[in-house]
């Protein structure tokens, strides 16, 4: 029977174009499944392969069908809740910016990891980000169990930077704590069909209620 098309779909729409490395971890399914399914939808004209480049990413046509997809996986109820989450999730997702600019740069300059008690302060806060995130991400499983998988992933992802792996926090293309979050975040905008600047006004609204 195969994995079906929408974990693939969906997980190159999240990602826009990603080797094949990055959609299996998106999708939590075996490599080989996930490449038969790949290699289907390359047939079927929805996805195409860069090769020189070994990326892969939905076809003009690919964007058309998943759109589909999506629509008979987030009914209106369902988009209506997890709508409701997204509004949880926009602050959070402010303050996770604002930790991973403390990460890079420190008075202004790019952050050489000198100072073990800052980095120290800056992983400690983001183990209590995590710990509110997991409330929210949670909440969105209850709604489709298929955003658990994010929870899981940045829970991995803060065991590595805890442990010392810088690159586990802000690296590009390593299911770092940011990779994960930026996907958990794509999907919450597809999913929702938000914006974000709707999530801009957002929050410039709760900052100006506190």
């Amino acid at each position: 029977m195969g994995i079906g098309a929408f974990p693939v779909a969906h997980a190159l729409a999240v990602l826009r174009m990603g080797p094949v490395e990055r959609v299996v971890a998106a999708t939590g399914h075996a490599p080989g499944d996930v490449l038969a399914e790949l290699d289907r939808l390359r047939v079927a004209g929805v996805v195409v392969l860069m090769e020189r480049r070994g990326l892969w990413r939905l076809t003009a046509d690919g964007m058309r069908h998943h759109a589909g997809l999506l629509a008979a996986d987030v009914p209106p109820p369902a988009r209506a809740a997890l709508s409701g989450v997204h509004r949880a999730f926009v602050p959070l997702n402010q303050r996770f910016k604002d930790l991973c600019t403390r990460w890079q740069l420190r008075g202004g300059a790019a952050n050489d990891h000198g100072d073990p008690g800052y980095d120290r302060d800056v992983v400690a806060e983001l183990g209590a980000l995590h710990r509110e995130a997991e409330a929210v991400v949670g909440d969105l499983a209850a709604v489709r169990d298929r955003f658990a998988r994010y929870g899981t992933r940045l829970a991995g992802a803060l065991d590595r930077v805890e442990s010392g792996e810088r690159s586990a926090f802000t690296g590009v293309g390593v299911e770092s704590y940011h990779d994960v979050w930026m996907e958990l975040h794509a999907d919450l905008l597809l999913s929702t069909g938000s914006t974000r600047e709707a999530e801009e006004a957002l929050e410039h609204a709760s900052g100006s209620a506190s």
